[in-house]
């Protein structure tokens, strides 16, 4: 890798091999900093606005300290978004019909077959403070991991001035949207690596993840025609065009995965 400095008037800047430094012009991050956003922990999930609002009974708890949300429909395992929440899962609520319900809730009962779900606001979101970690305010923003329809948005409160819980509708807004990746058929994602599994000696690598995709295997050079695996005798790499689709491996050999590579450009 080429290592640069990029030297502007008062700022000398080195790339390292790990990351890329990027600069941000003062008046972006004055604009930033005057939207006030806080972030707090992430939630696991959202109750989307397609769901509408949640079955469930409200007790405002102590002023909103331990207020809870608890199931008055047929009781079932708690799902939100297309996701079985766990005991513990934060859950973002911004749909209710009463808007004092919406907030920031953790599992604390997740429901069954013959008991009711119940969820209580989270410890960091059950009273009111102005740019506070534990407490809830105007710009408090809260990242959503997971979910059908609500997997990489980021929701921020912007119920404006004093919350006074169990009274004053809580709203959010989505402020951004961020990517997320799944593993389709015949692949796994291993944190920001894709690997293809090839079981079968004379199978084809079809690891194609669009016209632009390289297959990209940490390995020693195979005989002439044969293709990447992984495994013990791996010791070097090359890049294998997804052009290469119809490479058979001619030599017998455990089986292991091909990692992928996403790239912007041809080639």
């Amino acid at each position: 890798m080429v290592m640069a400095r990029c030297r502007l008037p008062n700022v000398l800047m080195r790339p390292t091999r790990l990351r890329w430094l990027q600069l941000a012009t003062k008046e972006y991050v004055d604009t930033i900093a005057a939207a006030g956003i806080h972030y707090h922990t992430p939630v696991r999930v959202e109750s989307p606005d397609s769901a509408g609002s949640l079955a469930a009974t409200y007790d405002n708890g102590a002023s909103g300290v331990g207020a809870t949300l608890t199931n008055n429909g047929t009781q079932a395992a708690l799902v939100i978004d297309g996701v079985t929440v766990n005991t513990n899962d934060r859950v973002l609520i911004y749909s209710q019909t009463n808007g004092y319900e919406n907030g920031i809730y953790t599992v604390t009962n997740t429901g069954s077959a013959s008991t009711n779900w119940v969820l209580t606001r989270a410890t960091d979101a059950d009273s009111y403070g102005a740019s506070a970690q534990d407490a809830l305010g105007e710009g408090d923003a809260f990242f959503v991991k997971e979910g059908d329809t609500g997997a990489g948005e980021l929701y921020v409160m912007n119920t404006s001035g004093v919350i006074t819980f169990g009274t004053t509708n809580i709203s959010f807004t989505v402020v951004a949207e961020t990517a997320v990746y799944e593993a389709g058929s015949g692949l796994t994602l291993d944190g920001t690596t894709f690997k293809c599994w090839r079981f079968a000696e004379t199978q084809s690598p079809r690891c194609s993840a669009g016209p632009t995709a390289r297959a990209t295997a940490a390995l020693a050079p195979p005989p002439r025609g044969a293709c990447h695996r992984t495994g013990p005798a791996a010791a070097a790499g090359r890049v294998l065009s997804t052009k290469d689709e119809t490479c058979r491996r001619h030599s017998r050999a455990t089986a292991g995965p091909l990692l992928l590579g996403i790239h912007t450009r041809g080639g």
